[in-house]
């Protein structure tokens, strides 16, 4: 999958990659040469508490690979997820790429103590499998399913709690209060962060109506030059992508406040709050990118689950043990 940086159709993966650290001497100076050094979170949020319902099931893993053709270095990217068991983490399907020699490591913690010259270290678990929509790589967003499990060798922390969903499709004109959490850049352009990895959350709106068509009119309007080929493919993309139906195959947030989900947010939760509950309705995907200086300040996809149950149920029910468990709630 494309990572930051570069579009597809207008679109943007929000994992978070660290280029190329050289392992040439301690694992330290390996992550100092990443971009985790860098150390970012959620724009616009406010840091997440430990002990609160979004820190208790949202979770932060690092997937570390060797760089093909380059002796001793190593490419580190950041992702979010849930727990929905005690050793089962629901994600995004383009933060789990194969990669041969990869290793992947999830931290449970709201705060994390990362250590990178002892990497890893702290509350954690390994990554031993992963389940992945049939659909989870491709690269068209009309038909891709941004979805996957993962299983861990260890349990959660005791006082984890396991996200459900809800079985009836989120309506987006119902505008109930929303809440996306993560552990991504809190910087919304191209610029460097200097805060530290965090789970941090921010409260967004459904996009709908007079916002909708403002989104088409600025990334239209953010085309430099385009041909009348290009012009018709972006509106056409915007037509089949950006749907705000009930039960379409993304729910789209507002993120023309200012506030949002960004690199290193992808795969983790979109919220509703239901009285003193939180349902996950959706999982981080891709943003609809402006220009760079405005990378996340326009709109939020993230994957409905209430789109996909019989898969979620069945790749969850797989990699659990289990049967006919289901994540879905009925309010």
């Amino acid at each position: 999958m494309f990572r930051e940086g570069r579009r597809l159709l207008g679109l943007m993966s929000l994992a978070m990659a660290g280029l190329t650290g050289c392992v040439g001497g301690t694992s330290e100076q390996a992550f100092q040469n990443s971009d985790l050094s860098e150390k970012q979170g959620i724009i616009g949020g406010e840091i997440v508490e430990a002990g609160t319902l979004i820190s208790r099931q949202t979770v932060l893993f690092f997937r570390i690979y060797p760089v093909p053709e380059k002796e001793n270095a190593i490419t580190v990217e950041r992702c979010t997820g849930t727990l929905v068991a005690p050793r089962i983490v629901l994600t995004a399907a383009h933060c789990v790429p194969y990669v041969p020699d990869s290793k992947t490591v999830v931290y449970f913690d709201a705060k994390p103590r990362l250590d990178f010259s002892n990497f890893p270290s702290g509350s954690y678990a390994n990554v031993v499998r992963f389940v992945v929509h049939p659909a989870g790589f491709l690269e068209d967003a009309v038909t891709r399913v941004d979805l996957a499990f993962m299983l861990l060798d260890r349990d959660a922390p005791l006082d984890a709690i396991f996200a459900r969903f809800p079985g009836e499709a989120v309506d987006p004109l119902a505008q109930e209060p929303a809440v996306v959490a993560g552990y991504g850049r809190t910087n919304g352009g191209v610029g460097s962060n200097q805060d530290p990895i965090l789970l941090r959350s921010a409260d967004l709106n459904f996009l709908i109506d007079k916002n909708l068509e403002s989104v088409k009119t600025r990334f239209m309007g953010s085309l430099i030059r385009p041909s009348q080929v290009e012009i018709d493919r972006m509106k056409s993309m915007l037509t089949n992508v950006l749907d705000i139906k009930k039960g379409a195959p993304y729910v789209w947030m507002d993120q023309m406040q200012g506030k949002g989900a960004c690199l290193g947010d992808s795969g983790g939760p979109v919220f509703v709050k239901r009285g003193e509950r939180l349902l996950q309705v959706g999982v981080t995907s891709f943003s609809l990118q402006e220009n760079p200086l405005n990378t996340c300040r326009l709109t939020l996809a993230a994957t409905n689950l209430s789109s996909h149950q019989e898969w979620v149920d069945g790749a969850f029910n797989k990699i659990n043990g289990s049967q006919d468990e289901t994540l879905f709630v009925e309010k």
